[in-house]
């Protein structure tokens, strides 16, 4: 059971579409193992939003009947526009040209280099006769900001401001110039501090102020994974009823493996899909280890043990382990090295009695530390119980 084997069972992709549905399975687990990676992979699979979607477009809609959808219409259909792309974050723009009378398709976009329509025969729009549409499409990835769709925002806060140097036309000496200044500065203060604070709605406290006639603001669907499920198998090795009887006894430890279906909208494949879930659980479970950095703070140490029935061995390994993570956070200024020593580490990004302990040796060697430089070194952080095995020859044999 120390390596997992995936076997792929189905792959459909709908053509006209683009949909993407995939089935495979995973394993061997241990018993009840397979349910807690299932409902791991599921949770950060279905929380995948590494996709572009289009966030707004801006041109001329309003001449006349020009559309036979109205505009709401017309934006549910953008939203429903899927698009693949290579390139995170991602912030562009696309072109929709066509003149009428025809129906427009999702694949009358004009999409940046990098990027490409899953969804081709996906219908936008009617275009009544004589009507060209010509519009600009921005196209943006989850990790933008809200309302960064090319639309300007207006602050109240700044708008107040210009207005009130608009209303002012005297003229200033250039002598009293920062007199003035600090006396407005003084003027304005007071009249914000009797003014009545007024609570911010955080619905409107990011909104744009005006939009032009020529723009619609396109809700973004940013979940590639439309759905995902899973099931627990069973590899039985003896008969039925000994399986039975070896369960309810609790004596049974036959492997599990994890049957997954993933259906996709086409910008990612499932492949990628899971791999990118697993290496999240990865980088997120790997916080835990060393163990010992559950331990850094006295505070953890006196209360997660009973301090007078544990060995005096183990008492010591703890306070060793908290007395390293302290160490580790101890800066270069602190440890009186050379001048010149201090700033040559400094320049390479080595800040901490912690990053020269990670540090190679090599790496020294590379920037341009001798043989008495070595030693210093080691002499001083020898003293905090580090580098203590590693002696003059060590740093000769690289």
């Amino acid at each position: 059971m120390s390596q997992l084997i995936m076997k792929i069972e189905k792959r459909f992709v709908d053509k006209k579409t683009g949909q993407i549905f995939f089935q495979f399975q995973l394993g061997p687990f241990k018993k009840t193992m397979a349910t807690t990676v299932g409902v791991a992979l599921r949770r950060v699979m279905m929380g995948n939003s590494k996709t572009v979607a289009i966030t707004s477009a801006h041109g001329d809609l309003y001449q006349g009947n020009s559309l036979r959808e109205d505009v709401f219409e017309f934006s549910l259909n953008l939203q429903q526009v899927v698009i693949k792309s290579n390139i995170f974050p991602f912030l562009g723009t696309a072109r929709l040209q066509k003149k009428g009378p025809a129906i427009v398709t999702a694949a009358d976009i004009i999409l940046p280099q990098g990027l490409s329509l899953i969804n081709p025969y996906h219908y936008l729009c009617t275009l009544n006769e004589g009507y060209t549409l010509n519009l600009a499409l921005v196209l943006s990835s989850p990790t933008r900001t809200r309302f960064e769709s090319g639309i300007p925002l207006r602050s109240a806060t700044i708008i107040n401001t210009t207005n009130q140097g608009n209303n002012n036309n005297e003229s200033l000496p250039v002598n009293d110039l920062k007199r003035s200044i600090n006396q407005r500065k003084k003027k304005a203060f007071n009249e914000d501090e009797k003014a009545p604070k007024k609570s911010v709605s955080l619905l409107t406290k990011d909104s744009p102020k005006s939009l032009p006639l020529d723009s619609i603001l396109v809700d973004p669907i940013y979940a590639p994974i439309q759905s995902c499920s899973f099931e627990i198998i069973n590899v039985v090795g003896s008969y039925f009823s000994e399986y039975m009887e070896l369960t309810k006894s609790g004596l049974n430890q036959t492997p599990e493996y994890l049957r997954i279906s993933i259906a996709t909208n086409g910008s990612i494949e499932p492949v990628l899909a899971v791999q990118d879930a697993i290496q999240e659980l990865y980088s997120a479970l790997s916080l835990f280890l060393p163990l010992s950095y559950v331990f850094a703070s006295s505070y953890n140490v006196t209360s997660s043990f009973d301090i007078n029935n544990i060995s005096n061995q183990q008492s010591k390994r703890f306070a060793k382990n908290y007395f390293d993570e302290i160490c580790k956070k101890i800066d270069l200024i602190n440890l009186n090295l050379p001048v010149e020593m201090e700033l040559l580490l400094r320049r390479n990004g080595i800040s901490t009695l912690g990053n020269i302990i990670k540090t190679p040796l090599l790496t020294f060697k590379n920037i341009g530390f001798t043989n008495k430089d070595f030693l210093e070194l080691k002499q001083t952080i020898s003293k905090f119980g580090f580098w203590k095995d590693i002696s003059l020859a060590n740093w000769e044999a690289i």
